[in-house]
């Protein structure tokens, strides 16, 4: 019994590795390199599956090597009749593992996905491709034999065709996510929201005037409203919605004075956007009234001076030419019934300066969005020749992240 079991761990003792497993029972042992008790089976004669598990789990781990404890007497004999020529009921010794730690080439298809990966989620040009410092950084990847960065259109092509695969994989994923009641919603949704975009893009507009917002907060609440009737049970409260929160927003602005002056005194609108015939009264009688403060102070003795005349002309009685009346009614009909050009403020000095007190110009944002968006072209090339829709595409690859790993995108 003591010899068969010598004999059994005769090939465990001689293993090379046998330092890094302990060996708690005679078929179970336990390797020290992994996290926690980690119980390996081998057999009593034989230690393949612990040169497996080292290559596969320690592949990374430099293996150090340890020579064999001194031979017992039946290890010498079976040594000795091994060197003879002779064979032993014992185990041959264990060969070596040889764990092959050389990276392996990239294939043609990983090389442009990698290049196009941080081509398109850093929104770089697509000439990136023909820098020269470039492709000497892309050689020193290590590729399988032939592999070589294409030319710019090669990629252009390459670039196209995985965005087909993406658009195709995202038209039937939204597909299958959205039924007809939820298409039929967001489509909805949108025609009752065009209005309100539309509004929002004449307010932040360049030329645009403090005299403009009620008129087009009336015209906006008018249109949503008037989409009441198309729209199916789903939406159907939606403009009511949208309307209340207008004027709740907008409560001090809707009727305050300074608002209908900056929109009456503004040429394109006059009272033209108001539809209740007394509100237009009221705004036209404030119109006039404020008009008549603008006109500047007549003369009271309200007589023209004769120019010297000789001294035979003092034989004639002549009375006084009364100037004639300024009359704030007059100016302002004839302003309401004049052109909507911004010039025609010309013709009336008054209700022009009532316009410049009024109608201070609103600050707009895109002066500021341009002057930040600057501040990227300093790192960035100015990708002055590139499409709208090449752009598009490129926004699209990036956003949906077409060149990411699965295990590296974010949920």
């Amino acid at each position: 019994m003591e010899r068969g079991r010598e004999q059994d761990h005769a090939a465990f003792n001689a293993w090379k590795y046998r330092h890094l497993v302990k060996s708690d029972k005679n078929i179970s042992v336990r390797c020290t390199l992994c996290v926690g008790r980690k119980l390996l089976s081998t057999a009593k004669n034989s230690t393949s599956n612990l040169s497996k598990h080292l290559a596969s789990r320690h592949r990374n781990v430099k293996l150090i090597e340890k020579p064999p404890d001194p031979p017992t007497d039946m290890t010498a004999a079976a040594t000795t009749s091994n060197s003879t020529g002779q064979t032993s009921d014992g185990p041959s010794p264990a060969k070596q593992v040889k764990i092959d730690l050389r990276a392996t080439g990239l294939s043609a298809a990983e090389l442009k996905k990698l290049v196009a990966g941080y081509i398109v989620e850093d929104m770089l040009p697509i000439s990136t491709v023909d820098s020269e410092s470039f492709r000497r950084i892309v050689e020193k990847i290590p590729t399988k034999s032939g592999v070589k960065l294409p030319q710019r259109k090669s990629f252009a092509g390459y670039l196209e065709r995985e965005y087909d695969i993406m658009d195709a994989n995202l038209k039937a994923t939204i597909g299958e996510c959205l039924n007809e009641r939820e298409y039929q919603f967001l489509k909805e949704y949108c025609t009752v929201m065009k209005s309100l975009t539309v509004a929002l893009d004449i307010l932040k507009g360049d030329e645009c005037t403090y005299g403009a917002l009620l008129p087009t907060l009336t015209s906006l609440m008018s249109k949503t409203l008037a989409l009441k009737d198309d729209l199916s049970r789903m939406t159907a409260s939606l403009p009511d919605v949208i309307v209340k929160a207008i004027k709740t927003r907008f409560d001090a602005v809707l009727d305050s004075q300074e608002g209908l002056l900056a929109a009456a005194t503004c040429p394109k609108f006059k009272l033209r956007w108001l539809r209740d015939e007394r509100r237009r009264e009221h705004v036209k009688e404030l119109l006039t009234t404020e008009c008549r403060k603008a006109a500047p102070a007549t003369d009271n003795a309200n007589v023209s001076q004769l120019p010297n005349s000789p001294a035979e002309m003092d034989f004639f009685d002549f009375e006084n030419q009364p100037t004639e009346s300024f009359s704030a009614e007059k100016e302002v009909t004839d302003y309401l019934r004049s052109g909507y050009e911004l010039e025609i403020l010309n013709q009336f000095a008054n209700l022009k300066k009532m316009y410049m007190k009024y109608n201070t110009p609103t600050p707009s944002s895109a002066p500021v969005e341009r002057l930040f968006s600057l501040g990227g072209l300093v790192l960035s090339p100015k990708r002055n020749r590139l499409s709208d829709r090449r752009f598009e595409k490129l926004l699209l690859m990036q956003y949906n992240h077409c060149f990411t790993p699965k295990e590296n995108k974010k949920t």
